[in-house]
């Protein structure tokens, strides 16, 4: 998981993000139950989730969450 902060380019005020750091969680397994826990545990309704294309993520529209899956 990353965290990221705005940014501002003070020359044309346009707003940017840039990652500030990276969390890791060390997972039992790749279960869906797992990911589920960890979802639950680390996320809000602003967050933006990039995954692969894992069946895992599948229920992520249930965290009302903005979700970008791309085959990796």
């Amino acid at each position: 998981m990353a965290k990221s902060a705005p940014l501002e380019d003070v020359e044309t005020e346009n707003f940017s993000r840039h990652c500030m750091y990276f969390k890791k969680k060390v997972l039992n397994n790749h279960k869906s139950i797992e990911i589920k826990k960890v979802i639950t545990e680390s996320i809000n309704s602003k967050t933006f989730v990039f995954s692969d294309k894992s069946k895992t993520y599948d229920d992520m529209a249930d965290y009302n969450v903005t979700h970008l899956a791309e085959k990796s």
